[in-house]
């Protein structure tokens, strides 16, 4: 589906509740899981708004790898039991990170903004917004 219809289709999901069509840094379907548009209406609108800020802050571009995963798309991609990306909370998103610097710009631009849970991987940050789980940064993959 091109890019232009998955962002129509999901604005018309979150059209009622509006606050992830007003986001400056990003669109609407970044949240959505992939070939399903309409479930960008799932994502916690407190966490959207959150990075929207960080991004701001950080003064470089969040390409957001995965957000919402409905739990059957979670288990198929081997995602984590009580993921964040999942009910109850659609709280969680990762973040591509090409290098170090970007690395460090992000996760510190998230911090600013409230952010206190993080997993760090080579190549991307998972960061969430899950008041049900512990604080902290986890290092994976290094």
């Amino acid at each position: 589906m091109p890019a232009r219809e998955i962002a129509k289709t999901a604005s018309k999901w979150v059209s009622a509740g509006g606050l992830l069509a007003t986001l400056t840094w990003f669109s609407v379907y970044e949240f959505a899981q992939k070939n399903k548009p309409e479930s960008a209406y799932l994502f916690d609108e407190q966490t959207a708004l959150m990075l929207d800020s960080a991004r701001e802050i950080a003064g470089i571009p969040f390409v957001i790898n995965s957000a919402v995963r409905e739990p059957d798309y979670n288990d198929a991609i081997g995602g984590a039991a009580r993921s964040s990306h999942t009910a109850p909370c659609y709280c969680a998103v990762d973040i591509k990170a090409k290098n170090k610097e970007s690395q460090d710009k992000i996760i510190s631009a998230l911090r600013e903004v409230g952010f206190t849970r993080f997993v760090i991987y080579p190549r991307h940050i998972h960061v969430d917004s899950d008041s049900t789980k512990p604080s902290g940064t986890w290092y994976r993959g290094y």
